[in-house]
């Protein structure tokens, strides 16, 4: 279930938008307005042109292992002589 964004366009209605959770093969239907009953269209999403990985980078500093002094699982593999890339079944 995701959370979309609708307008209504009835202009003499009170709610000008609203949000539903709808099942993601849903996302492109109408929905109708709670206040008004009037057919509402699916708004765009703007959160998405404002969202930026800024400072150091996360790939270096979250994602691709420690950056604070501590050893990465990989690392521990490579150390006791294992491939860190094979899984070895357990």
């Amino acid at each position: 279930m995701a959370t979309y964004n609708y307008v209504c366009k009835n202009e003499e209605c009170e709610m000008q938008g609203f949000q539903l959770m709808r099942s993601m093969s849903e996302y492109q239907e109408p929905a109708d307005c709670p206040q008004c009953n009037t057919s509402c269209e699916r708004a765009p999403n703007d959160w998405c042109k404002n969202f930026k990985l800024v400072g150091s980078g996360w790939y270096n500093s979250g994602y691709n292992g420690a950056s604070n002094g501590t050893v990465s699982y990989k690392e521990e593999l490579r150390k006791a002589g294992k491939d860190p890339n094979k899984w070895d079944g357990k």
